[in-house]
């Protein structure tokens, strides 16, 4: 029997608006990388927010902690769920976050994500520790091996979301704002009996310390997506990057030699970027 299982705190001025949070916790064998990293960001998600509603604290939106069943069998609990309740998510969600492998390693912060989440992360990843000691902040270990992997970069390199965990049907199903938290590394134990605790705890995470930084980027985000009167999603990030995939490819060239009609394509993107810009231009007027 495949189950998935949600703690929520209901929001105080936006209670049918969701922010979720989600991991899956089942595993190949142990899992102590795969997803216990994750499963224990969530966990201390939990622990913090339960903390803070001890204080009297309530957030704007209702935040749901998710933990999904048998994704390892093909990401199947989140996919029934978004099956089951897709207009209700269409409707409510403002943003969904994953934490499947937080720590695989302690050196390469490798985030997924849709375009309108960089300033947010960037903003988080600044408040979190560092789990190398020679960065005084996660964002500028980011920047600096991302800018090493990847020297044409002006910023820190943010993934696209495919599939392969439990955003998919997120993302690719309903159109939800999704975001994947991964710090990468070699992981030779990956799907085996050796994905175990000594593994963990002596090389691919010694002291927790990556999982630790996950943890603190993934829980200030949704802080920031469940209080702030405006939602912390970017529109003009989203446009810019859909304007450079389309505009700097060969897109144009390859719908040409199909006899597709690229302006079309062309008047839709520029129609995107302009309402991208109009809700800046909203969101400046009203803060």
């Amino acid at each position: 029997e495949i189950e998935n299982i949600f703690g929520v705190m209901r929001g105080q001025q936006e209670p049918d608006r969701w922010v979720m949070v989600g991991n899956h916790r089942d595993t190949w064998v142990h899992g102590a990388v795969d997803a216990t990293t994750g499963l224990a960001t969530l966990n201390e998600i939990g622990h913090g927010l339960s903390e803070l509603q001890k204080q009297g604290w309530k957030p704007r939106r209702t935040i749901v902690l998710a933990s999904w069943g048998a994704e390892e069998q093909g990401i199947i609990g989140s996919t029934e769920f978004v099956e089951d309740y897709m207009t209700l998510l269409q409707e409510k969600m403002v943003a969904y976050i994953n934490v499947d492998v937080a720590a695989a390693d302690q050196k390469d912060f490798s985030p997924a994500a849709t375009p309108n989440f960089r300033p947010l992360l960037e903003r988080a990843a600044k408040q979190a520790s560092g789990p190398l000691n020679e960065y005084s902040s996660l964002y500028k270990q980011w920047k600096a091996v991302s800018l090493e992997k990847f020297p044409d970069l002006s910023s820190p390199k943010i993934g696209d979301l495919g599939s392969g965990s439990d955003y998919a049907a997120f993302i690719n199903m309903a159109g939800v704002s999704c975001i994947d938290l991964t710090i990468r590394g070699p992981y030779y134990t990956y799907h085996t009996e050796y994905d175990n605790y000594h593994y963990l705890s002596n090389y691919a995470d010694p002291g927790m310390k990556a999982t630790k930084a996950v943890a603190e980027v993934a829980a200030m985000m949704l802080f920031e997506l469940a209080v702030e009167k405006l939602v912390p999603l970017h529109a003009t990030s989203y446009s810019n990057y859909v304007f450079d995939k389309i505009t700097s490819s060969s897109l144009e060239k390859d719908l040409k030699a199909k006899d597709i009609d690229y302006g079309i394509l062309k008047k839709s993107l520029t129609k995107f970027v302009e309402k991208c810009s109009r809700i800046r231009r909203l969101k400046v007027e009203v803060t």
